[in-house]
């Protein structure tokens, strides 16, 4: 049991909408799924799972839920709802703030560049 605290001190407490893909296919069915309604509960979910193209049967359903909230794909709410832990890419969150300090064209560093003498 240790163990397992352990492992979940070591991931990430939230995953970026890019690292989805490396989400087996029926976790990842089920995480879209709940991305789709923002945040969902039990029943209403087993109830869109049992409606897909590909159904998904409970069992399936329950353990793919298990497996998403132990590796902190997902939490449940007070209300006993369904929500994704994704957070923006830091790519992303770094150009924000570094956007009033940079020059948004690279045309306008170069004439800003003072100009050498002619001699």
């Amino acid at each position: 049991m240790a163990d397992q605290n352990a492992d979940k001190a070591d991931k990430p407490s939230d995953s970026s909408i890019l690292d989805l893909g490396e989400l087996p296919p029926l976790q990842l069915t089920v995480m879209r799924t709940i991305m789709r309604e923002t945040q969902v509960g039990y029943e209403r979910l087993r109830q869109l799972a049992e409606n897909l193209p590909t159904p998904i049967r409970q069992v399936d359903l329950d353990r793919a839920l298990k497996t998403l909230l132990e590796d902190g794909w997902l939490t449940q709410t007070d209300t006993q709802e369904f929500k994704a832990t994704l957070r923006r890419k830091a790519s992303r969150l770094l150009n924000d703030a570094q956007s009033d300090s940079l020059p948004r064209d690279i045309w306008d560093s170069v004439d800003a560049r003072p100009k050498p003498d002619s001699e």
